[in-house]
Parts: C-alpha cells; structure tokens; sequence
C-alpha cells in the first residue's frame, strides 16, 4: 500500500519512500519464502509416495511381507532384483543392477 501512496502522494517526505521500499522488500521475501516451503513440502511427500509398502523377511522358510516399520535393528530383509530399499541398510550378500 505504501508504494500506492508514493504515486498518488509524490511530494511526501523521503522517509516515505525508504519506509514503503523496505515493506516492498519484505513482501517479496516473504513470496519467496512461501514458494520455497511449498516446493520443500511438495518434493517431502513425493519421496513419501515413493517408498515401499513392504520389506521381505525370510520366516520359517517361507517369503513374507511386513510393514517396514515393524522392523528393529539388525533386523535382516530380502530385497528382490528390481525393488526399492524399504528401510536403510547394508547387503549382507548377493548383488543386483
């Protein structure tokens, strides 16, 4: 609104203009700002949507699906050639491309 009152008021004091130039700097940074945590939310829940239902877990010899968040440390899980790593981890064996 101050730049507004600077046209329609051109003979105001030169603090006027300092005063509406800095709430114009600040209106800016604040656009800025918001498009910035926009596209930080944006790209968060895209890595969400990216991650697997389902880490695979060898039980009394048979392949079993669970949710990874049931697993605890030093837990072990399979992960089959073309999957994604449900959980962080190191391969104990095996090796894929």
């Amino acid at each position: 609104f101050g730049a507004f009152a600077l046209v329609l008021f051109p003979d105001t004091e030169p603090h006027m203009a300092e005063g509406a130039a800095v709430m114009l700097f600040f209106q800016v940074g604040e656009l800025f700002q918001s498009y910035a945590v926009d596209k930080s939310r944006q790209s968060i829940a895209d890595m969400m949507d990216i991650a697997p239902e389902y880490a695979n877990v060898m039980e009394e010899g048979k392949l079993k699906q669970v949710d990874p968040f049931e697993l605890a440390p030093d837990d072990e899980f399979i992960v089959m050639p073309g999957e994604r790593m449900p959980l962080d981890g190191t391969v104990l064996t095996g090796e894929s491309q």
